[in-house]
């Protein structure tokens, strides 16, 4: 299976894309707020809680769970923290993909 096959309809390879797997221990960081994007991430197994880091109750956001995807967005900085569950997982990193021009 390529790089390719993991992307979302709307992404297409660049020339220098590259992926790698990531594996998370338990409550482990996948990225920060005001953290650059430097990848997305696509979670392959356990899951990944997202929440807002800025309040002093950590709200959550959302959960991210195998085949979804996470760090996608216009922005050039993560908008929210991303963490491993309780459990052992890993996640798929994935550079150098940009969202096609609609023409």
């Amino acid at each position: 299976m390529s790089v390719q096959d993991h992307l979302p309809v709307g992404l297409r390879v660049e020339s220098q894309i590259g992926s790698a797997t990531r594996l998370l221990a338990p409550n482990e960081f996948l990225f920060r707020t005001g953290e650059a994007k430097t990848c997305f991430y696509r979670v392959n197994s356990g899951a990944v809680c997202l929440y807002e880091q800025n309040r002093a109750e950590h709200p959550v956001v959302d959960f991210a769970f195998p085949g979804d995807y996470v760090g996608l967005g216009f922005l050039e900085a993560h908008a929210c923290c991303a963490r491993g569950d309780e459990h052992r997982g890993d996640v798929l990193a994935i550079r150098g993909a940009r969202k096609r021009n609609p023409r």
